[in-house]
């Protein structure tokens, strides 16, 4: 669904998931609402990748609120890393860049947003994607928890489920806060119920 002001709508979501009303969403999408779970359990992660991402990142953290990014090994986070973002926060400001733009999902999406802001991307694609997971960003930061989220996007015939789960990590630039953010995106065939992971 085309969103005239990505803005407005941002401050709009951001608002509801603040009140934990993710229903609101639905007035910007065709499909159902959104899901966003603060603090998920691991098992609650139905996509392995991302549940085994969620498992290592408790097990950096420790007795810690929040692990540090000088403790992010690549290889630890196994599958995931590669259809991986690196997002900071941008200090003074409600949006956040990709220092990195996982592979993986920019093959998904058809473009490489490294450098871009979430605001960039809300603004040239008018869609609900970019605007409610900057409004998560923006709360993930305040709260420094793990987020779950997932959401439909139309494709031609097919509609792509996107997990993803944002980690937070501790750094000592002014935001103080950096996040990593796995996705996984599942392909349904709207017309006959196809259902296959991009891997």
């Amino acid at each position: 669904m085309f969103i005239a002001d990505p803005e407005a709508a941002f401050e709009d979501v951001l608002v509801a998931l603040a009140q934990s009303r993710s229903g609101v969403l639905e007035k910007y999408t065709r499909f159902a609402a959104p899901t966003v779970c603060w603090s998920p359990a691991v098992e609650a992660v139905p996509i392995p990748a991302l549940r085994n991402g969620l498992a290592r990142w408790h097990a950096l953290r420790g007795d810690r609120q929040i692990p540090d990014w000088h403790d992010f090994r690549s290889e630890e986070f196994g599958m995931i890393v590669s259809r991986s973002s690196v997002v900071d926060p941008i200090p003074g400001t409600t949006d956040l860049r990709y220092r990195i733009f996982g592979s993986r999902i920019a093959e998904s999406v058809g473009r490489d947003w490294e450098g871009a802001t979430i605001g960039d991307i809300a603004r040239a694609e008018h869609r609900l994607g970019p605007v409610m997971i900057r409004a998560v960003y923006i709360l993930a930061h305040e709260r420094k928890v793990p987020v779950y989220t997932r959401h439909s996007r139309a494709r031609g015939r097919y509609v792509d489920e996107w997990h993803r789960i944002v980690l937070p990590f501790r750094t000592p630039e002014s935001s103080g806060i950096r996040f990593l953010a796995a996705a996984e995106v599942v392909e349904r065939d709207a017309n006959v119920g196809h259902q296959a992971i991009h891997n």
